[in-house]
Formats: structure tokens, sequence, C-alpha cells
């Protein structure tokens, strides 16, 4: 009677802790938001944020990786070792203003998980010339156009009638007259 009970019990300990049991039921794979909003940006200028990814499994996990809308993963497949948690970058690649949304689908051996992505994009500011030795270009952190001046000797962006061969010096365009 005794070691019937001892065999029951040991029975009932192994089948409890059987993580192959486990790992089958869940996947062993958790990720860190089933939503991820990325940062505003402007057409043009990429951005990123990114979602953790954890394997909770006695074992490694290989994870394949589907991107839908204008969102982007740097990896197709990842392999993720067992106890550990890896970062996914998500790129938002907004090719024209508005709202987008996606997914990100992360498919392992029995389990798959979906992340709602979402970003806002919108045109950048139309920077104009600001002079002929000075170079504007829109900066996507700030939302703004930057001027910065031309290194001497760099060709004039557009010259002055009066001069032959100009080029930049200290922030002007000089040359011969």
């Amino acid at each position: 009677m005794i070691r019937v009970s001892t065999f029951c019990v040991l029975l009932l300990l192994l089948t409890a802790c059987d993580r192959t049991r486990l790992d089958k039921a869940g996947g062993g794979l958790t990720v860190s938001s089933d939503a991820l909003a990325l940062p505003d940006t402007f057409v043009g200028f990429p951005t990123k944020s990114a979602v953790t990814l954890t394997n909770s499994a006695a074992s490694a996990r290989s994870v394949a990786l589907v991107v839908t809308g204008p969102f982007a993963v740097d990896e197709a497949i990842l392999l993720v070792p067992a106890g550990t948690d890896l970062t996914v970058q998500v790129h938002f690649l907004a090719q024209a203003d508005g709202v987008f949304e996606g997914h990100l689908t992360l498919t392992g051996d029995d389990a798959s998980l979906e992340v709602s992505l979402s970003g806002r994009a919108q045109r950048p500011l139309p920077c104009g010339p600001a002079g002929p030795c000075v170079a504007r270009t829109f900066d996507a952190v700030s939302g703004r156009c930057i001027d910065a001046p031309l290194m001497d000797g760099a060709g004039c962006l557009f010259g002055t009638a009066c001069f032959l061969e100009s080029q930049c010096l200290a922030g002007k365009c000089v040359g011969t007259q």
C-alpha cells in the first residue's frame, strides 16, 4: 500500500511538472504588449519602437515574424533561446501622410501571437533655399527647417550674375567680377 501511494505521488508530481506539456499548451512564448503605437513621424523619415518577445519554455523556439502595413522588422525568423527575452524592433516607414494600422504576427512551433501596430505621419515642411551658401534641410526630430553654412570652397548653390567662378567663403558667395 505504501509503495502504491508513493508511486502515485511521484507520478502526480512528474505529470504536474512536465514542461513539455505546458509548452505545447501555451508555446512558452509571450509578447510584452498586444498593441504598439509607433512615434509620430514625417513622410520619408522612418521611426521605430520595440516589443519584447519572451520564451519561458525549456527549449529554444523558432519564431516567424510577418508584418502588414507600412511597418517592417529587421529579421523574418528569430531563434529565441530558452528562458530569454528578445527585443523586436518595429520600423514605421510612411510613404504618405495619414494614420496607418498594421499587424505583427509572431508564429512559433505551436503558438501564434499578434501585435496591433499603428502610426501617424505628416508631410514635412517644404524647405526652400536659404541663400547661395546655406544648405537648408528638414529636421524630422525638431519638425522644422535647419540652416547650415556650406564649407568654404564649395560652389554657391545659386550664384549671382555679377560673379564668375563663385564659391562660398565664410558663409558668403564670393568670386571674381
